[in-house]
């Protein structure tokens, strides 16, 4: 890559060569997040953050355009069909060979599940034809760790945000814990990733301090300690 800066007058820095690197992390995100804060002080906080691993979605309908990877085996059409719910799991032949109306190999008309042998079709899918395509990418980026940021904000993109990073996991691992005593942030952020970096873009939350008390509620559950303990 070639650059050529700019001063904010205009005066030219000179040409600079730059190396673009191919960067790919995974697009899942782990759901769903949960905390529970076993620190009573309403001014720290204290648990566990656990998630599970992002559900890869194996099949999709679409009802615009064509399938990016279409079904072309029929016991899997049947196995999509089942998969998405649809009132018919067992194809029928279209019988249809190169025509424009209807759309190639596994799709769904009216209430049957047809599938054009040939796949010579080519008619696009429809609100009436809608095509079961494969949605699993062979060649998309594998999941190999877990971020998890604690933030003011459920996002890592908003500015002047105070985060932290509190650990780096294996992708084996759900879990990370959150030491008594923390500093009380508002969310916990779980990104996942692997040896490129992090999907920043997309991550799962979870609001933080969700059994921590405060106010009246924090001076009635001493008033009761102090009784316990008076007993």
């Amino acid at each position: 890559l070639l650059v050529s800066p700019e001063t904010a007058s205009g005066t030219s820095l000179g040409l600079r060569v730059g190396l673009i690197t191919d960067k790919q992390v995974p697009e899942d995100t782990a759901r769903p997040v949960s905390f529970k804060d076993q620190d009573i002080n309403g001014r720290s906080l204290g648990g566990r953050i656990r998630w599970q691993h992002p559900a890869p979605i194996e099949y999709e309908l679409l009802q615009t355009g064509s399938c990016l990877r279409p079904i072309e085996d029929p016991d899997k059409c049947d196995q999509a069909a089942e998969y998405l719910g649809l009132s018919d799991t067992n194809i029928t032949d279209d019988g249809q060979n190169a025509v424009s109306t209807d759309p190639p190999w596994c799709y769904f008309e009216g209430s049957a599940l047809k599938f054009n042998f040939h796949g010579t079709n080519t008619g696009a899918c429809s609100l009436g034809q809608n095509c079961l395509c494969n949605a699993l990418d062979p060649g998309a980026p594998m999941l190999t760790r877990y971020a998890v940021w604690l933030s003011d904000a459920p996002d890592m993109s908003t500015p002047g945000v105070t985060r932290e990073l509190l650990k780096i996991v294996a992708s084996t691992e759900t879990n990370a814990t959150l030491p008594m005593g923390s500093r009380a942030y508002k969310w916990a952020l779980v990104l996942v990733g692997n040896e490129d970096g992090f999907n920043d873009w997309l991550p799962a939350q979870v609001q933080l301090g969700d059994l921590r008390v405060t106010g009246d509620m924090k001076l009635q559950v001493e008033a009761a300690l102090c009784t316990i303990a008076g007993h």
